[in-house]
């Protein structure tokens, strides 16, 4: 699996690099051409049959929609650090590998959607990646223990009195849902949706910046993303995997439409600022070098 994920990040790289070699402002019958020249320069040992239709969908939409190199090495990024086992060293890092991995994806997204795109469109969709991404994790504990990692930072195990190395194993091996006497598995999640609050609020105030088309599928699923982490919070026992069910995202569907309608929006759990606008410039700077 380890040699796959380093073949993928190989031909990704390729791939970006070559697209972004020559100008992207081509007209819609260049691109084709664009895409022929893309392909031809990939080593054929990186290239299958897998490969090459997931690269032709995604060099159509780089190339048609001018999506901006650098948001593309933050993914590239996320994806490097997931494909080897690197410990979260403090909350800094824990913030950067989110956006390395989620933020991007909401950055392109942004450019997909298109309208009058600017960088506070843009932190904000950051700030929606890192909430859904500390989500996940908050909910992940004890699976992502199961594949003999966390995402916890070494930092807070140390506040903690807490062996990072001791932890792992003895979550990974919880049956079911466990009480916070047994591990400190809720406290670790309960820190992380507090930390993520400050980000959905941050990132609802961007909604408003997006095309109307999209504004509530995007308001929809910030509110049922956090309600996960509600659910963790709200829990006396964490749950092995936390849900929403359809009937509570039906529910969110609702609320996200009438806060839409009505210009307000829902009470976050949190006053901090998420320092979304230095977080999001220290990450740009860090892929501006060549990939």
């Amino acid at each position: 699996e380890g040699e796959e994920q380093q073949e993928n990040k190989q031909a990704l790289e390729k791939l970006v690099n070559n697209i972004y070699e020559n100008d992207l402002n081509c007209d819609l019958n260049q691109c084709s051409s664009r895409k022929m020249q893309v392909f031809q320069r990939i080593p054929q040992n990186l290239l299958n049959e897998k490969r090459e239709r997931i690269f032709l969908d995604f060099s159509t939409l780089v190339l048609e929609e001018a999506i901006p190199k650098w948001s593309l090495k933050l993914l590239l990024k996320g994806f490097e650090h997931d494909s080897v086992t690197t410990e979260i060293v403090d909350e800094e890092c824990l913030l950067d590998y989110c956006v390395g991995v989620a933020s991007s994806i909401g950055i392109i997204c942004t450019f997909l959607y298109g309208g009058n795109i600017k960088k506070d469109t843009l932190t904000r969709a950051a700030s929606l990646g890192i909430a859904m991404q500390l989500t996940n994790i908050s909910r992940d504990i004890i699976a992502d223990a199961r594949l003999g990692r966390t995402y916890i930072p070494n930092t807070w195990f140390h506040m903690e009195s807490i062996e990072r190395d001791a932890f792992i194993p003895k979550a990974a091996t919880t049956k079911d849902t466990i009480t916070d006497s047994d591990t400190p598995v809720l406290s670790f999640a309960n820190s992380i949706i507090s930390k993520a609050e400050s980000y959905y609020s941050e990132a609802w105030e961007g909604i408003s910046c997006l095309p109307p088309s999209v504004r509530l599928a995007v308001a929809s699923a910030l509110l049922i993303y956090r309600d996960i982490g509600i659910g963790i919070t709200n829990a006396s026992q964490y749950p092995e995997r936390a849900r929403t069910t359809l009937l509570r995202k039906i529910y969110l569907t609702f609320a996200a439409c009438v806060y839409l309608v009505t210009d307000s929006k829902p009470r976050f759990n949190s006053s901090a600022d998420g320092n979304i606008e230095d977080i999001f410039q220290r990450n740009v700077s860090s892929v501006q070098s060549p990939l």
